[in-house]
């Protein structure tokens, strides 16, 4: 993760090295003491990558 939610290169660079992964959760919660979100330009990128 970084300020804008998963790194992006980190995840595609996974998904390249090993065919085992078919997905990614992501858990939304009520409290959110990191503050950590998905911004808005990560969301499709993820999207596309797990497609």
């Amino acid at each position: 993760m970084n300020e804008n939610g998963p790194d992006i290169e980190a995840v595609a660079s996974l998904l390249a090295a090993d065919d085992s992964i078919k997905g990614m959760w992501c858990v939304p919660v009520y409290s959110n003491p990191t503050g950590a979100v998905y911004s808005e330009e990560v969301v499709p990128r993820v999207r596309d990558l797990l497609a």
